[in-house]
Parts: structure tokens; sequence; C-alpha cells
């Protein structure tokens, strides 16, 4: 297969690989909720405070809570779903204060405070 149908081809398989992970929108994540992630090589924990959303759990780039905007996941190129944060895929978040973008290694397990996404 050849032409600009590739990428529409390759993104529509990649959207229904997500329909079944366990994945959790970034817009149903209310101000006081604690979303913890769980990569191959960190533990991040996701807060949402009145001004934002909070990350902490890389000792280089966000060792104390750290303001960031959730771009979203992707699979390590350079498709982006945006707003969703999906067990398999790569979490992408940039700091606000440096203006750096992170992305993370594959999400093994999302879990809202003490209760796993997939209950």
């Amino acid at each position: 297969m050849e032409g600009p149908n590739v990428e529409k081809y390759e993104a529509e398989n990649l959207i229904k690989k997500t329909e079944h992970e366990d994945k959790i929108d970034v817009s149903s994540i209310k101000i006081g909720d604690e979303i913890l992630i769980e990569t191959g090589g960190s533990k991040y924990t996701l807060e949402h405070r009145e001004d934002g959303f909070y990350i902490s759990g890389n000792p280089k780039y966000c060792p104390t809570p750290t303001k960031v905007i959730i771009q979203g996941c992707t699979w390590g190129g350079s498709m982006l779903m945006k707003d969703v944060i999906s067990e398999g895929m790569r979490l992408e978040f940039s700091i606000i204060d440096t203006n750096k973008t992170v992305t993370t290694s594959a999400i093994k397990k999302i879990t809202n405070g003490s209760q796993s996404i997939a209950e």
C-alpha cells in the first residue's frame, strides 16, 4: 500500500488497538484526583490541582510535583492521541517552567488513587 491512505490506515489500526487497553480521558480527571502511572522505568503521580496538572516520579525531570500540560499518548512515533492516558502507550507531557517535552516509557498500569482504571 502506498500514498496518503497508508498513514490513514495505520492511524485507524493504532486507534483500534487502544480500544482494548485500559485508558483514561484527561478531561475526566477531577480536581483533587491523583492518578498513579507505572511505566517500565518510573512510577509517576499525576495530580489535578485548581491551577492545573502536576506530575512527579522522574528523578531528572520531575522529582517533586511539577506543573505540566498533558499532551496525550504515543507509541513512540509522531502520532499523538491527545488528552488520553492509555496502558501500552507512552505518556507525553510538557513541563511549563522549562517548555521541555517528556515522553515516558510504555505505561504498564494506571491507577486512580487506590482503584485500578480497569476495575
